[in-house]
């Protein structure tokens, strides 16, 4: 179903967005006195130089039940989808509220998702067409603590059409969000 290209470029991608992740990631309650900057706790995070801020959402911040776990639940807000040549890379915060958990308790995405790994889907409804990840944070031990912001990730193949705005499935029982692509 993936044209070899597609996939090389992909994984690529992937690989240098993961490599971002794990070698680059500073947390935002660190002093970087190397840049001169101090985050204090305003919630950003490093990557790969390029400074995310995980308290700034594009669109509304939507809370969800955890599958399985109705005492539980999670904030998600959408970072951005962003088109890069053959690629489009989604960017996600998700915040846990586990009442099953204590206040410093540790809570991995797996366990946010209801126990099932995070595979989300873009859904195109104007061509009926759906972009399954090739590459994610589900691929990565994620964990953090409980009340605490969680950067994710997925990298998605481009749009072939010139539609630019997307149903965001997270996980099935979860009613999708609606996301728009930026250049």
């Amino acid at each position: 179903m993936y044209q070899p290209f597609v996939r090389l470029v992909a994984l690529v991608a992937a690989a240098t967005i993961t490599a971002g992740f794990v070698g680059g990631c500073t947390s935002g309650s660190t002093d970087d006195k190397s840049s001169g900057k101090d985050r204090g706790s305003n919630g950003a995070v490093t990557m790969g130089g390029q400074d995310i801020d995980l308290t700034k959402p594009v669109g509304e911040v939507v809370t969800f039940e955890v599958p399985g776990s109705p005492d539980d639940t999670v904030e998600v807000g959408v970072l951005g989808l962003k088109v890069d040549g053959k690629i489009q890379v989604l960017s996600l915060v998700l915040t846990p509220h586990f009442a099953s958990k204590s206040r410093d308790g540790r809570v991995s995405l797996y366990a946010m998702l209801g126990e099932t790994g995070f595979h989300p889907k873009l859904i195109d409804k104007d061509n009926l067409k759906i972009y399954s990840s090739v590459e994610s944070s589900g691929f990565l031990p994620v964990h953090t603590s409980n009340g605490q912001a969680m950067y994710v990730y997925a990298v998605f193949a481009a749009p072939e059409d010139d539609n630019t705005e997307f149903d965001l499935r997270i996980i099935d029982a979860w009613v999708p969000l609606k996301v728009k692509a930026e250049q």
